[in-house]
């Protein structure tokens, strides 16, 4: 298919084809599965004449969520079942979930708020802003101290204790300790007394 004619002059490539996703929400249509995928066909033939348009068809009444078959499809056509409910989701979507899923399942909750429950969303979001934009301030002022005062000496202490701090991480996830001393470069006698 790839690399072949389009029909318009041009080379059949992945951005040539078309995906359209409907869910349906009610029972009807004809749908008798959860996912039905259709093409560009001749009615009176059968054949398809098209390829680089696919058309989904989710049945959402037809969905069962198992926990025992988890999939990143199975999990979106969960949220979207039950998105008017979110409090009643599986909690492992939370935990199996993608990062886009994860995003969407942030706007949905938010959209979910009741008004008075918005502004005191919005209230906190404009504190968590207003502490970041302080902490910025105070960051930057502490980095001008510490340059004065020989910021040197804090680095190097900083990367001490964050080597150590990624050493014990390493020495809890059962890494060997000559690999923990090359990736931290502390001894390996004191990553054994961690």
């Amino acid at each position: 298919m790839e690399g072949e004619e389009n029909g318009f002059g041009g080379k059949l490539t992945p951005s040539n084809y078309r995906f359209l996703i409907n869910i349906v929400g009610r029972p009807g249509m004809g749908l008798t599965k959860v996912l039905t995928r259709t093409a560009e066909c001749d009615l009176d033939t059968g054949k398809e004449f098209w390829d680089r348009m696919r058309k989904y068809f989710v049945s959402l009444p037809h969905f069962e969520f198992d926990r025992k078959d988890i999939t990143t499809r199975n999990i979106w056509i969960y949220f979207f079942k039950n998105l008017g409910n979110m409090e009643f989701i599986d909690p492992s979507v939370y935990e199996r979930a993608d990062e886009g899923l994860r995003q969407l399942i942030k706007r949905a909750e938010v959209g979910a708020l009741s008004e008075k429950e918005y502004d005191q969303y919005e209230a906190s979001m404009k504190f968590l802003a207003d502490e970041i934009d302080m902490e910025k301030q105070g960051y930057e002022r502490g980095m001008a101290d510490g340059v004065r005062k020989g910021i040197a000496q804090g680095m190097q202490q900083g990367v001490q204790q964050e080597s150590i701090r990624i050493a014990k991480e390493m020495k809890q996830n059962k890494i060997p300790t000559d690999v923990i001393s090359k990736i931290t470069h502390l001894p390996e006698s004191e990553i054994e007394d961690l």
